[in-house]
């Protein structure tokens, strides 16, 4: 099974505000499942997939210590 990242372990990960990354997933940018009325939780391959996808050559993101 999949690891879930709530949306504000992801806005640590992406160094981005926990309101972008729920504004992400409005956009159908970034892939979560509400959980409830209000929360979302997004896989850890959504978020690596999002990364690789805005990743362009030689601009390295670094992720360490995530797993």
């Amino acid at each position: 099974m999949a690891r879930m990242l709530t949306t504000e372990e992801v806005a640590g990960v992406l160094r981005i505000a926990q309101r972008t990354v729920v504004e992400l997933i409005g956009r159908g940018e970034l892939a979560g499942t509400r959980v409830g009325k209000r929360r979302w939780v997004v896989s850890e391959a959504a978020v690596e997939a999002y990364v690789a996808a805005r990743t362009s050559k030689g601009n390295v993101v670094a992720m360490a210590g995530r797993r």
